[in-house]
C-alpha cells in the first residue's frame, strides 16, 4: 500500500514537473525579443540591465536585448539600421534630434496605448512640461526618462567670506546683479577680477532658459517656425545678458576652467545634479549649495530634460514594445536609475529615493538643498526647438557669440533675423 502511494505521488510529481515545462516550452516558443539601444555609459548601463531583468521575470513572453548607443553617430546609425531592416525596437533617446526624428515618423504614436494603460494619476506623477515636450499635435512619441532641472549652484564659502547672505527661494534679476557685485573682486590690484560672482554658460540648450528668465524668447509664441529673438522683449533680453560680462560685469568674458564653479574663483554657476560627480563638487575646498534660479519678468524658470523612450515606428512588435516603454518610464525603472546612476527622477513619486541616494553617495553634501531641483521641475522647460535646427544654429550661434563679446545686440540680431526666418519657413 505504501509503494502504491509512493508511485502515485511520483507520477504525480511528474506530470507538475511535465506541466511546468510544457508552459515554459510554450511561452518560449511565442516569445518576443526586443531590442533596446541605450546610452553607452556604464552606470546607465547597469541600470538598464537590472531593469530588464525585472521585466523580464514579470513579462517571460519578452526577451530583450540589450545594446550600446554612443552619442557619437547616433542618428546616422539609426537611419541606416532602421532603412536596412535591422532598427531597434525601442531606444533611449535625448537632443533635438528626438524632436526632428518625431517630425519625420521615426517613432510610433503612444498616445492611444496611453490612454488605454495610463490612469490620470499615472499622468499627473509627471511634470507635466516634460511630457507636453513629448507632444506634437494629438501624436505622443515618448515618455520621459528623467528630469535633469538647473538650478544655481553656490560656493558659500565665498558668500560667507564676503558677508552675503543666500538668496531666498523668491529672489529676483535686481537681487541677482546685486549679490554678483558683491562677489566679483580684484585681489591681485591688477585691475582684472580674481573672483567673479557668476559664470554666464553658454551652452546652447541652456540658452533659451536664460534667455526666458531675462523676458525674451527664442520662439514666437513657442511656434516652432517663428523666430523670436528679434522682438523688442527679446532683444532687452539680450541686452540684459550681454551686460552681466560688459555693464555690470559679474561674469567673466569666457567659461574656462578657472572660472567655473568647482575651481572655487566664481559664487554662482547655474547647472544640474549631474555637475556634482562631473565636476567633484563633493570634494571641493568650499561649502557648496544649491538654491532655485532668480525669477525674472515672467517668472520662475530652468531647463529640464528632454530624455525620454520611444519605440521605433518600424518594430514589428508594437504592442509588446510599448509594454517595455511603460516599464521603463514606471515607478521602479526611475528607483533603480535614480539608485544606480543618480539620475532625477520624472516622476515626483520617486523623488525621496532619488534625494536619499544623493545624500548617501555624497554624503559630504548631505545638508545640500537638493530639493530645489524638483521644485525647479514644476516650472522648468526642455530645449526650445527650431524647425530646421541644425541650420538655424549654424547662422544664429555666431551672432549670439558676437553678442556676448560686446557686438551691438539690435544690428547683430537683424542680420540674422531674416536668413533664419527664411530657414524656418522652408518646410
Amino acid at each position: 500500500m505504501k509503494e502504491h502511494r509512493c508511485r502515485v505521488a511520483v507520477v504525480a510529481l511528474l506530470s507538475l514537473v511535465w506541466i511546468v515545462v510544457l508552459n515554459a516550452s510554450l511561452v518560449l516558443a511565442g516569445q518576443v525579443t526586443l531590442t533596446y539601444w541605450e546610452i553607452a555609459v556604464d552606470d546607465r548601463m547597469a541600470a538598464a540591465r537590472e531593469i530588464i531583468a525585472e521585466f523580464e521575470r514579470l513579462n517571460p513572453d519578452i526577451k530583450v536585448d540589450l545594446q550600446p548607443l554612443s552619442n557619437t553617430g547616433r542618428v546616422d546609425r539609426l537611419v541606416t539600421a532602421v532603412v536596412g531592416g535591422q532598427g531597434p525596437d525601442v531606444v533611449s533617446w535625448w537632443g533635438a534630434e528626438f524632436k526632428r526624428l518625431a517630425l519625420e515618423g521615426m517613432w510610433l504614436d503612444l498616445a492611444p496605448y496611453v490612454k488605454n494603460s495610463l490612469s490620470q494619476d499615472d499622468l499627473n506623477d509627471f511634470f507635466p512640461n516634460q511630457l507636453a515636450y513629448f507632444r506634437l499635435g494629438d501624436m505622443l512619441y515618448a515618455l520621459p526618462q528623467y528630469a535633469g532641472t538647473v538650478v544655481t549652484l553656490v560656493n558659500k564659502t565665498l558668500f560667507d567670506q564676503n558677508g552675503v547672505h543666500l538668496p531666498s527661494g523668491n529672489w529676483n534679476l535686481n537681487d541677482f546683479v546685486n549679490i554678483g557685485k558683491k562677489l566679483t573682486y580684484d585681489t591681485s590690484g591688477d585691475g582684472t577680477p580674481d573672483k567673479y560672482g557668476f559664470v554666464f554658460l553658454r551652452m546652447q540648450d541652456r540658452l533659451g532658459m536664460s534667455i526666458k528668465r531675462a523676458g525674451g524668447s527664442l520662439l514666437e509664441n513657442d511656434d516652432m517656425y517663428k523666430f523670436g529673438l528679434d522682438t523688442p522683449e527679446s532683444i532687452a533680453a539680450l541686452e540684459w545678458l550681454q551686460g552681466l560680462i560688459h555693464r555690470e560685469a559679474i561674469s567673466p568674458s569666457g567659461t574656462q576652467a578657472q572660472w567655473r564653479i568647482q575651481a572655487g574663483n566664481v559664487g554662482m554657476e547655474e547647472n544640474g545634479p549631474w555637475q556634482v560627480s562631473q565636476a567633484r563638487l563633493y570634494d571641493v575646498p568650499f561649502e557648496l549649495a544649491v538654491v532655485e534660479s532668480p525669477q525674472g519678468p515672467l517668472g520662475k524658470v530652468s531647463y529640464l530634460g528632454s530624455d525620454g523612450y520611444a519605440v521605433v515606428s518600424t518594430t514589428k512588435h508594437p504592442d509588446e514594445a510599448y509594454r517595455f516603454v511603460e516599464f521603463l518610464a514606471g515607478r521602479y525603472a526611475m528607483t533603480v536609475r535614480a539608485r544606480v546612476a543618480g539620475l532625477q527622477p520624472s516622476r515626483r513619486s520617486v523623488a525621496q529615493v532619488w534625494l536619499n541616494a544623493f545624500r548617501t553617495q555624497f554624503p559630504t553634501l548631505s545638508n545640500v538643498n537638493w530639493i530645489a531641483f524638483f521644485n525647479a521641475a514644476e516650472y522648468a522647460d526642455p530645449e526650445p526647438y527650431f524647425h530646421n535646427y541644425t541650420e538655424v544654429w549654424a547662422l544664429l550661434m555666431p551672432a549670439l557669440n558676437e553678442i556676448w563679446n560686446g557686438a551691438p545686440v539690435r544690428t547683430t540680431i537683424e542680420k540674422v533675423a531674416g536668413p533664419i526666418q527664411a530657414i524656418l519657413d522652408r518646410r
